[in-house]
């Protein structure tokens, strides 16, 4: 039986009088909507979670607004790309195409809807694109993204999801955190405004590399500019590391078990789980730490391509050896996204004869590809632990109804990239929201 996501009540939903003739259906396609991808935090000090004052808005709707209609849409495809239902993405398909030209007039018109309704519409339409995007139609998703983003960024748009996470900071009484405290979006929420920040860390990583990639790109290097930009990532590489160990006991990745004994024996698609095998808080932390390493793995790739243009392969090696640390971490870290019952899983890999992972909420997946498709396009990663990335991708693309990410495992990334950055933009906008 479906049940919704922790925290929320049937009881409470009261969308079933939406509902057309195919209530009992469509009721269903929303329940395993917000079971795989509403999280809702246990401890609001320690977390945060995804699309969690999603229902409480619904339950507020009319019938025929925009975010009951992109709620219903985006369920639609859920369902009919996780269970094989092509009746119902194209059902979803067919909704959305209406719903692009009413959102367009909403953002038009601001005044007509609260900030935050259209914060969480355009939310869901995002997740719309991603669920549906197909190896063979890729370029489907670029322009549904590209689409809503030219919305989005419509001048004197209350919704800039196109600027850094930090702008994010809206108000809205509803629903958003009014304003936030913390000291940025991808932390605990308790943590002391002294605490380093990640949100900051992360804009001064995409500075550095945009200014080296267009550095190295250009017809005249410079070695005074190569050892400058190998200085500021090295710098910035130790301040990600003190983020690191600036995180409560809470937060940080706990080792319950290994992969070790299954590694030989399992087949192709499932070549990603090796290793270690780490647990986290939940997948909002989790997938916090997938950010970090993410980007540390974009700041120690910069470091060893300025090294080989200097030709000083001797001053990488500790480089190097930090690369082979956080592969291992995000290989530990793919099974507590993407398994159901993840202690279960842990469990079983230890000392079961049999190993089964049965995926998880697709929220997992959706959390942590992104990370997976940078990393693995990255020269410091061997080729073998880059397939075994792309085979993680493609596994969440056919397990998890991540149109996506089937498109992402077969897909050459170049940086930056536009995909990703809106990817990244909608992931941590649904961040925003909270049950009042």
């Amino acid at each position: 039986m479906w049940l919704f996501a922790p925290g929320y009540a049937q009881g409470q939903c009261s969308i079933h009088r939406y509902l057309g003739a195919d209530a009992d259906f469509e009721d269903l396609a929303l329940e395993v909507f917000f079971h795989d991808y509403c999280l809702i935090p246990e401890n609001r000090l320690l977390s945060s979670g995804y699309l969690e004052g999603l229902e409480t808005f619904l339950s507020n709707a009319e019938p025929s607004s925009s975010l009951v209609q992109a709620t219903k849409l985006v369920a639609f495809a859920n369902i009919g790309s996780r269970f094989g239902r092509p009746a119902l993405v194209q059902k979803a398909r067919i909704m959305y195409s209406d719903m692009l030209h009413t959102f367009q007039m909403l953002i038009s018109n601001p005044a007509s809807s609260s900030t935050a309704e259209l914060l969480m519409t355009a939310v869901l339409l995002g997740l719309y694109e991603i669920i549906t995007a197909t190896i063979s139609h890729p370029s489907n998703h670029g322009s549904h993204s590209r689409g809503v983003y030219a919305i989005l960024a419509t001048e004197n748009s209350p919704l800039d999801l196109l600027n850094w996470p930090h702008r994010f900071q809206i108000s809205n009484p509803l629903c958003l955190r009014v304003p936030l405290k913390n000291p940025g979006l991808l932390s605990a929420p308790a943590l002391p405004a002294s605490t380093q920040s990640l949100d900051a860390l992360l804009k001064q990583s995409w500075i550095l590399l945009r200014t080296t990639r267009n550095l190295i790109s250009g017809p005249l290097i410079l070695v005074d500019d190569l050892q400058r930009s190998i200085a500021e990532a090295r710098s910035l590489n130790e301040d990600f590391l003190k983020w690191a160990e600036s995180q409560p006991e809470e937060w940080r990745p706990r080792p319950i078990g290994s992969m070790y004994r299954w590694q030989g024996i399992l087949t192709h698609n499932l070549s990603w789980l090796s290793g270690r095998i780490d647990a986290y808080l939940d997948l909002y932390v989790a997938a916090v730490w997938s950010a970090y390493r993410k980007n540390r793995f974009l700041i120690l790739d910069l470091i060893v391509c300025c090294s080989k243009r200097l030709e000083s392969g001797k001053e990488y090696n500790g480089e190097k050896l930090q690369v082979e640390e956080l592969v291992a971490d995000v290989m530990a870290s793919i099974p507590f996204h993407l398994a159901e019952n993840f202690a279960t899983f842990a469990e079983q890999a230890h000392g079961s004869l049999e190993l089964t992972i049965v995926p998880g909420k697709s929220i997992g997946g959706l959390l942590i590809m992104h990370s997976l498709f940078v990393i693995s396009h990255l020269s410091v990663v061997s080729p073998q632990f880059q397939a075994r990335m792309r085979d993680c991708l493609a596994w969440i693309g056919s397990h998890m109804g991540i149109g996506e990410a089937t498109v992402l495992s077969s897909t050459l990334w170049t940086f930056p990239n536009d995909s990703v950055m809106n990817g990244y933009c909608l992931l941590w906008a649904g961040m925003l929201f909270t049950d009042c």
